[in-house]
Parts: structure tokens; C-alpha cells; sequence
């Protein structure tokens, strides 16, 4: 007769378990979907070797995520329709890009940094001197919407981890419980 209500417990853990499970591949798959938006931040200083040292952040607008392994690209031009050629950034980990730009001359230049997935801009001004070096003031970031989908290259694997480990936790915790409170029931 005691084996009665444990075999419901069982079947009720079991059914409970399996429900858990089949919600949290559905939430771990949708959680780590990133946007198609970014956030470019840039800051750029002049030298008297008239190189610009860019330093940018790119971030996913939708939950803030560094955006490794993104393809982001500067540029510098002036009043006077100077212009580089077009430098792409190198990676420095966690969403954050690092290059130089050689400029023509001293003077003021506008620095237009892009991402193309996710897709976004921004732009700061330095001033190139003669004189000791000079630094532009951070930008503030700036999104667009992109046209075509962004590639998810994996970088929420940690948070799933973590999501994964939470519900393992709870799941065993709530079996457990399920199984003491049965027990207690069938001793009396």
C-alpha cells in the first residue's frame, strides 16, 4: 500500500522534470538572441606624428553583450576633403577594437568608426597638432537598424551555462522535496 503513493510521487517528479527540461531548451535557446543593433563607442587621441589612436566598444543594443569577433572599420577626414584610406580595427577582446590612422596633416578630424553586423556608427573629432598629443572626449553612443539578420557567434555560452546549472539545481532541489514530503505522508 505505501508503494501506491510513491509511484505517483515518481511519475508527478518524473512529468514535472520533463516539463522543466522541455521549457528551459526553449528559454535557453531564445535567450541568447542578439539583436541586429549595436552600440559604437569611440575615442580617438592625436599625436604630433600625426597618427590617430582609435579605441572602440561595440556592444549588442538589445542586452548590452560585447560583440567579439565583428568586422569594425574607421575612417578620418577634414575640412579640407582629406581622407584615409578606410582601417578596420583589431579585436581586444571583450567588444573592444584598437587601430591607428595616419593623417596627412595637422588639423581638426572627424573619425567616422562601423560595424556592419551588428550594425552600427559613430564619429568624434581630434584635433592633430604639432604640440603635445590631444585627446577627444568619449562619444556617445549611437544605434541604427540593420537590414539583414545578425550571426549569433556564441558569445552568451556562459549564461546559458549558468541558466542551465540554476534549473538543474531547482529541479533536483524541488524532486527532493516532492520525494521527504511522500515519506512523511506514507510513515504516518
Amino acid at each position: 500500500m505505501t508503494t501506491q503513493p510513491l509511484k505517483i510521487a515518481a511519475r508527478t517528479t518524473l512529468a514535472v522534470v520533463a516539463a522543466l527540461a522541455a521549457t528551459m531548451l526553449g528559454f535557453a535557446s531564445d535567450a541568447g538572441a542578439h539583436s541586429d543593433q549595436g552600440l559604437l563607442s569611440i575615442e580617438a587621441t592625436g599625436d604630433e606624428d600625426r597618427r590617430i589612436t582609435i579605441n572602440a566598444k561595440l556592444t549588442y543594443a538589445n542586452d548590452g553583450d560585447p560583440v567579439r569577433g565583428a568586422e569594425v572599420s574607421a575612417v578620418a577626414t577634414n575640412a579640407a576633403d582629406e581622407a584615409t584610406a578606410p582601417t578596420t580595427l583589431a579585436p581586444n577582446g571583450e567588444g573592444r577594437y584598437e587601430g591607428t590612422l595616419e593623417v596627412p596633416s595637422a588639423g581638426d578630424w572627424n573619425i567616422a568608426a562601423r560595424s556592419e553586423k551588428p550594425e552600427a556608427i559613430a564619429n568624434t573629432t581630434v584635433i592633430v597638432a604639432v604640440d603635445p598629443p590631444t585627446t577627444a572626449s568619449p562619444t556617445t553612443p549611437s544605434t541604427t537598424t540593420a537590414a539583414e539578420g545578425s550571426s549569433d557567434s556564441g558569445d552568451d555560452d556562459e549564461g546559458r551555462i549558468e541558466t542551465v546549472a540554476v534549473m538543474v539545481t531547482v529541479i533536483a532541489l524541488g524532486t527532493s522535496l516532492i520525494i521527504i514530503l511522500q515519506r512523511r505522508r506514507t510513515a504516518r
